[in-house]
């Protein structure tokens, strides 16, 4: 009688166990979340589906077990059955398991076949990883920009930075620039890489997807609920790999539309998917007609009249009164250059952005006066004056700016090179030979042919990626003059970044 109702406590705890544990698995975050895409939803019927076969065979087999050590005990004079060697047992512990494994099998495999069905998009993305961050291309719609972790979860990351990471909303899951796609339409994503490995990684969507160097992996997403969604890389990607969160918002298609036109409109500007505010997007292509020492003013609207046709102008006639021009700031060095740079989070230093095409056509050593629209009159005759225009005076001669030699080029150099090599050449340039990463420090390239050190940099190899698509010329003047001049090497090279635009 004692063991009969044990029995039955037994059942009732593990019934009242299993029906909690399926209803707060949701809300308490251990359970798969769902998901808003179709994909997702059936990979979470799959998993339940799979999970209450798991648990019916465990109170089977767990329920067998508790039966018999407490029924068929000792103690109570029960007698051990004597049945190895059964063929009937084997048998039908082989077939058992097989057939549950191909009732478990055949729902996978559609789900599974269903996941790698691409076909017929209404629109593609591609996905671009870096160390760290994520570039993302919309191939229809002609425009492309970056995403990086949000200033927020930068500044607060900062050893003694002051700020408690639980006052920051999502903290290390925002980023600047999100993602923005309509909802209700088939997507497919162009994934890959330009330097390590990544994988972008959305669990309600229900997929994550490896971006390997050199390949273009593929998945499909289709929203149905407009929102926001994070995730972030799923593999370990370098010391920063915790630090590139993945955000896509999900807009209605006529919002999502507007957001296109907008940033269609925005000549290099990214339009915010939440208020639809203005800023630079960290494109390949900045401050392109500007230069590296030079400064250049912004355009403006003509300022001088156009003299009639046949240059002839009455004498008496009075020259209208100029409008005030309204106060502006001052266009000087410090304004140019910190307009052309990335302020850190760390410390409010300026540093290079990291485009391409920074600051390229003028020299270090120059600074460049403001342009206007009509700082040349017009290939017209001038029309007589009756009395001599008094002489303008001369412009202020500009401010000089730091001159590019070899002091100049290591310092920058040592910080391109921590920032962006270190961490596969090794911060002493000793290299990794795990990784493939050839030694800086006396080694083959930056003791060789200066040429060829150039073109491995611009073009990269192997694991190496192309750091002519990421880096200014500035930039790879000064980590390849540093590289050729640290770590015990003692080449004297001294590059310019006209070295590098010839040689791209």
């Amino acid at each position: 009688m004692v063991f009969h109702t044990i029995k039955k406590a037994a059942a009732i705890a593990l019934g009242l166990s299993l029906a909690l544990l399926a209803g707060t698995a949701r809300a308490i975050d251990i359970n798969m979340p769902e998901g808003v895409t179709p994909v997702s939803r059936e990979v979470y019927g799959l998993h339940m589906m799979v999970f209450w076969v798991c648990v019916g065979i465990a109170v089977v087999v767990f329920g067998a077990m508790i039966i018999a050590i407490v029924r068929f005990r000792k103690a109570a004079g029960a007698k051990p059955a004597q049945f190895h060697e059964s063929t009937t047992l084997e048998i039908a512990w082989t077939i058992v398991p097989v057939i549950i494994l191909v009732a478990m099998a055949i729902p996978a495999a559609k789900v599974l076949v269903r996941m790698a069905d691409t076909s017929d998009p209404q629109m593609n993305i591609k996905i671009i990883g870096y160390q760290w961050k994520w570039q993302y291309d919309y191939l229809q719609d002609g425009f492309s920009y970056f995403s990086m972790l949000a200033k927020s979860s930068d500044q607060a990351s900062q050893l003694r930075s002051g700020i408690d990471p639980a006052t920051v909303p999502n903290y290390l899951r925002d980023v600047d620039h999100p993602m923005v796609v309509p909802v209700g339409e088939k997507i497919r994503l162009l994934i890959t890489s330009d330097d390590v490995i990544h994988s972008w990684w959305m669990p309600d969507f229900g997929g994550k997807t490896d971006a390997n160097p050199g390949f273009i992996n593929t998945e499909w997403i289709k929203v149905d609920v407009p929102g926001v969604y994070r995730g972030a890389c799923a593999e370990l990607c370098g010391r920063w790999h915790g630090f590139m969160p993945i955000v896509v918002v999900a807009k209605t298609p006529a919002d999502y539309q507007a957001w296109v036109k907008a940033m269609k409109a925005a000549n290099g500007k990214y339009v915010s998917p939440y208020d639809g505010s203005l800023e630079d997007n960290g494109s390949p292509v900045v401050f392109e007609q500007t230069g590296f020492g030079g400064l250049m003013a912004p355009q403006t609207a003509a300022s001088a009249p156009t003299p009639a046709a046949g240059g002839a102008a009455p004498q008496q006639a009075a020259a209208p009164a100029a409008a005030p021009a309204p106060a502006a700031p001052a266009w000087d060095m410090a304004t140019a250059m910190a307009k052309g740079k990335y302020v850190s989070s760390f410390d409010v230093s300026l540093e290079d952005n990291g485009s391409p095409v920074v600051f390229e056509q003028t020299s270090f050593g120059s600074l460049m006066a403001p342009q206007t629209a009509a700082a040349t009159p017009a290939q017209a005759k001038p029309a007589p004056a009756a009395v001599p225009a008094a002489k303008p005076a001369a412009a202020p001669a500009p401010a000089a700016a730091p001159a590019w030699d070899m002091a100049t080029a290591m310092a920058k150099g040592k910080q391109v090179y921590d920032a962006n090599c270190s961490s596969c050449h090794m911060p002493d340039g000793s290299g990794n030979k795990a990784l493939g990463a050839k030694a800086i420090a006396h080694g083959e390239i930056p003791n060789g042919p200066l040429a060829a050190h150039i073109q491995l940099v611009l073009k990269g190899k192997g694991i190496m990626p192309a750091w002519g698509n990421m880096l200014s010329d500035i930039d790879l003047a000064a980590v390849i003059t540093y590289e050729r001049n640290a770590f015990g090497n003692h080449k004297g090279d001294l590059v310019k970044p006209e070295d590098i635009k010839a040689a791209r």
